[in-house]
């Protein structure tokens, strides 16, 4: 949606605001835009069939608008902001721009409706958690145009089932001659008030809605429904309504999809509804494909009417039965199996539908967005029923850590692009959790054998068991794999050769007069005019395979077989071409892998869901926010800490606020203190607004700070910033509420005071003229980014002569240690290449404070999300909104009092992923601001550098975390090939009196060359152990 795409007028007093809006068009152009008509109050506002309706009391609703008075607005939230309430509303929608069959109009508006309060009351849920809201809560569609609660309430002996209704949606159109013009679509919605009748409610007491605790919801009231908190909320409410509308009413969709969404948002199908007071009952049946309603007994359509829903009440004994369920318990799922060169993807729906699709990596991996929305769109159908919903993504892989998490993430990134409240919960299966499902008899090598394998081997188990005969799969994949299973759960057969194509890339590679051939199966029976080398060798591989498998049939004979990759088929037509007469029983199912995963999806996560999840408690936010404002107040002087000669050079450059915008400034800004920030602007689709795209982008400021500094000149835009010759660089002030354009180059105003001290001294370890590795000391930025513009690793280095270098990997800020850098652009390639297939290994050594009753070697992979209750915006967690896998390894080196030095070996590279793994099992980084349980430990760091109350709370300046080694395996690089690079710890660390104790009570030595040959040796001995056999801890095993 563009901001063009809406402008909003108001009047303070109509009618209503539907005879208002066809007014208004009779002497104005829309010019294509969506009109919002909105009016304070109406005298005359009417519902469909002509009926009623009735608005709340509007006199205590503030305006120095003048009656009569039209005033115009760009955004509908501005209007209802400064009313501080949801208003009356008429959206004048152009013909030309509705792209569904008018008839479906009404109850896609309800969806667009529905959608945005859903959305509303997602965010009120994550912003204030720790309320207590009802949990039986139920918003519905109510054919055709009505949005309803339903409450249900326990009695002694009855369960009552009561509605009432939030809005209503009322739909015209005006016509001339025989075309169709203008729509007009009405809301009278109910937001905080409600009118005092019966069947009324408002969307917000919905929330809370508890007739056994009034006093409570009176509390709840008087607590959020302030100035602050109703505008936040109206402002969420109102831009999602716009978008949910030019989503669904403007965007092409076929009436079976119409459908299916609509269904999706209305009431269960077997509510009992009545139809024109009773004239015609019968349970909900569905909707037709021109939205007419269908009950039950009736197979004739009802297109207009009033409905009623049948309020029921039910005997304690049996509260199902008359009453339909308003809980799904089916919970969408996505399949992967992850192959070589194929992405084996399946989908099915919360009604069960299922979509099965075959995805090469290029598709998904690809930069391009078209390639990913052509691979999903067999899908997108399934997709669209559950939008709303969490999405339980299961896979299992065979191909690197790195190239499974980057499909998946790009999976989710394209869904969340175009369903932009789904939310996902990933969860990897290993060979071990398949096989459990079943008792195999034999003794195998379970980590050997791929969860691919283990899955066709828990499919031919439950299938020999079923059917009481020998069980045999072939999958024709990048390699063939055969595994057969007795009815008696053995194992009769199981093994691996070269695929297809896997072959005729071996013959290619180890013969000389070979060229490479791609698998063609059309070259298996050529013509007698066509053989030539490519059919002998094509035609060599292809029989080799088949006559493979009849020879394993032959042995196993009688059996049943199951072929499934991508060359099942023609190996089964070339088996029925060589003995037409065989009595091989054999079947073709594209799906083995996904179809497993789908039906043991319960098994599989039983087992994931055994970890135990700290409580966590959320303070109340208001009270947050009160403390904060008032901390100047209260914080401690920093006296005793700011001393001279009492502060080393790490906490020096600690002190400085992270937020320049406490900074004073009486002049203005010099053009020679802006700095870019980001690189010029490429491939804009739509025009998005400066402040927005700011808070979105460069998050250490929210929107409002952005549009103060854009509207102090502290953000300027240089235009044509793609132009490689230039005289001078041209720099434009701008309003928060420029649109942003191609080749528009965003520059900061970034000067020296604005920016932390860092430690300028950088110590080379290891320099090749290939490979360059620093000891980056803490505290120091790689790249310009946030409020460091020259005090980053880029400049320092460049000054020292090493222009040439390029980071390799990424560091945080404060950790201290090693920094692989590549001087040559081959180098940085074999490394990057190598860190993308999971060759490299880095060594962290970390200080944490807790419990010290952990094993010795132990391992941790709870995923890492987005938090739904930080007030952290770039804090992460374990679990939350969209998490990924993430692993880590740790050995205990030495402890003191309770706190322990370990190394740290991560298996994927999640941000923060060592930090917060340690915190989620209870073991805080000494110095960590931003893992600390008390998150204003890390705001008060954020707004006002390192004071008292935070050396107090911390311990520390910095977060003791140190990146001590690095090396790879499987690389063209001597000097890192297994071959540990080390790096002694840093300087302030080894000053710590906590670190001096626990190298005290451990064998690490003091002496900088023996520690590193210490550390050296342990990178090596670790590097050697299998961690999968040491245990796994659990959020919470150690409180």
């Amino acid at each position: 949606m563009k901001d063009k795409d809406y402008f909003t007028v108001f009047t303070e007093q109509t009618t209503s605001t539907m005879d208002f809006a066809k007014q208004y068009m009779q002497n104005h152009n829309h010019d294509g835009q969506i009109i919002a008509v909105v009016a304070k109050s109406q005298t005359q506002a009417r519902g469909r069939g002509g009926s009623s309706w009735q608005q709340i009391n509007s006199s205590n609703i503030a305006s120095d608008k003048l009656d009569g008075q039209i005033v115009f607005y760009d955004h509908l939230s501005d209007v209802v902001l400064e009313h501080n309430d949801f208003l009356p509303v008429t959206f004048v929608i152009p013909s030309e721009r509705i792209k569904i069959p008018y008839e479906w109009i009404t109850a896609i508006m309800g969806c667009a409706l529905y959608d945005a309060l859903k959305v509303t009351e997602s965010f009120i849920k994550s912003t204030f958690p720790y309320l207590t809201y009802n949990i039986d809560k139920n918003i519905y569609i109510k054919w055709p145009n009505d949005i309803i609660f339903i409450s249900e309430k326990l009695t002694d002996s009855k369960l009552i089932t009561k509605y009432k209704k939030i809005s209503g949606i009322l739909c015209e159109t005006s016509t001339s001659g025989s075309k169709i013009g203008d729509f007009y679509i009405g809301i009278g919605l109910n937001f905080f008030n409600h009118p005092q009748i019966e069947k009324s409610v408002s969307f917000w007491e919905s929330l809370f809605f508890n007739e056994k605790n009034k006093s409570n919801k009176r509390e709840i009231n008087k607590t959020l429904a302030t100035p602050e908190f109703r505008q936040a909320i109206l402002n969420k409410f109102c831009e999602t309504l716009q978008k949910e509308i030019s989503d669904y009413i403007c965007t092409s969709r076929g009436k079976s999809q119409l459908r299916a969404l609509t269904l999706e948002r209305s009431l269960p199908i077997g509510t009992l509804l009545s139809v024109d007071k009773g004239t015609r009952q019968g349970e909900f049946v569905g909707l037709d494909e021109n939205a007419g309603l269908i009950l039950s007994g009736t197979n004739k359509p009802i297109i207009t009417g009033e409905v009623t829903l049948k309020e029921s009440v039910a005997e304690k004994k049996n509260p199902n039965e008359n009453k339909v369920s308003l809980i799904k318990n089916i919970t969408p799922t996505v399949a992967i199996d992850f192959g070589n060169t194929t992405i084996h993807f399946a989908f099915q729906c919360s009604n069960l539908n299922k979509y099965q699709i075959d995805i090469p990596y290029d598709s998904i991996l690809s930069s391009e967005k078209n390639k990913i929305r052509e691979a999903l769109k067999p899908c997108l159908d399934g997709f669209i029923v559950d939008r709303m919903q969490k999405i339980d993504i299961l896979y299992t892989s065979v191909t690197t850590s790195e190239k499974t998490n980057l499909a998946i993430s790009k999976i989710k990134e394209y869904l969340n692009s175009i369903f932009p409240e789904m939310t996902f919960q990933d969860t990897k299966i290993i060979e071990k959790e398949i096989l459990s499902i079943v008792n195999l008899s034999n003794e195998y090598d379970v980590s050997r054998l791929g969860e691919d394998r283990a899955l066709k081997l828990l499919f031919a188990s439950k299938q020999a068991q079923k059917n009481n005969e020998n069980i045999v799969v072939f999958s024709f994949g990048t390699a063939v794999t055969c595994e057969g299973v007795s009815p008696s759960l053995n194992i009769i057969e199981n093994y691996i050769f070269p695929g297809i194509q896997m072959a005729l890339n071996a013959i290619n590679h180890y013969t000389a007069l070979v060229p490479l051939f791609h698998a063609n199966s059309n070259k298996v029976f050529p013509q007698d005019k066509d053989w030539n080398q490519e059919i002998y060798v094509q035609r060599g591989v292809f029989l080799s395979t088949a006559s493979s498998v009849m020879a394993t049939l032959n042995m196993h004979n009688p059996c049943r077989c199951y072929f499934t990759g991508g060359n099942a088929e023609i190996i089964l037509s070339i088996i029925n071409s060589i003995n037409p007469k065989h009595n091989f029983k054999i079947e073709i199912i594209p799906s083995i892998e996904t179809n497993m995963i789908i039906e043991y999806k319960s098994h599989f996560l039983k087992n994931k869901n055994t970890i135990k999840f700290e409580k966590i408690e959320v303070e109340n936010k208001l009270n947050k926010i009160k403390k904060i404002t008032n901390q100047n107040s209260i914080i401690p002087s920093f006296t005793n800490l700011h001393e001279e000669g009492k502060i080393g050079q790490v906490m020096q450059s600690m002190m400085k606020a992270r937020d320049p915008k406490k900074i004073d400034r009486t002049l203005e800004p010099k053009q020679e203190d802006f700095r870019k920030i980001g690189s010029h602007l490429e491939n804009i689709q739509s025009e998005e607004r400066i402040d927005a795209y700011m808070a979105s982008k460069f998050q250490f400021h929210n929107r409002d700070t952005w549009r103060e500094r854009i509207q102090n000149g502290e953000v300027l835009i240089e235009h044509g910033a793609h132009r490689k010759i230039k005289d001078k660089v041209h720099l434009n002030k701008i309003k928060p509420t420029y649109k942003l354009k191609n080749y528009d180059q965003i520059w900061l105003y970034h000067p020296t005071e604005y920016e932390p001290d860092v430690i300028d001294k950088l110590d080379v370890i290891f320099d090749d003229g290939d490979l360059c590795i620093f000891a980056k000391p803490p505290n120091m930025v790689i790249h310009a980014a946030g409020i460091y513009g020259k005090n980053t690793f880029v400049n320092i280095s460049a000054k020292m002569g090493y222009s040439d270098c390029a980071a390799v990997h990424r560091i945080d800020r404060e950790t201290s240690g090693i920094l692989a850098c590549a001087r040559k652009t081959e180098t940085r390639s074999i490394i990057s290449d190598a860190f993308r297939q999971g060759n490299i290994e880095k060594m962290y050594i970390a200080v944490a404070k807790g419990k010290n009753n952990l094993p010795n070697h132990f391992r941790v992979s709870l995923p890492i999300g987005e938090p739904e209750n930080s007030l952290i915006r770039l804090k992460l967690w374990v679990n939350g909104n969209l998490p990924q896998q993430a692993e880590t390894w740790f050995s205990k080196l030495g402890t003191f009092e309770d706190y322990t030095m370990y190394a740290c070996l991560p298996q994927t590279g999640r941000t923060n992923q060592i930090r917060i793994h340690l915190a989620a099992i209870g073991q805080w980084i000494v110095g960590d601001k931003m893992y600390h349980k008390d998150e204003q430990v890390f705001i008060q760091f954020y707004e006002q550098g390192y004071t008292d109350w935070v050396h107090e709370q911390t311990l520390f300046p910095r977060h003791m975390l140190h990146n001590a080694g690095i090396m790879a395996s499987n690389i063209s690089l001597p000097s890192l090939a297994l071959n540990p690079i080390v790096c002694e710890l840093y300087s302030d660390m080894m000053e710590s009196n906590i670190v001096k104790n626990l190298l005290k009570n451990s064998s690490i030595p003091l002496d900088v060359t023996e520690q590193r040959e210490y550390f050296k040796n342990i990178f090596l001995n670790l590097h050697k152990l299998n961690f999968n056999e040491f245990p796994e801890i659990q959020q919470g095993d150690n409180p």
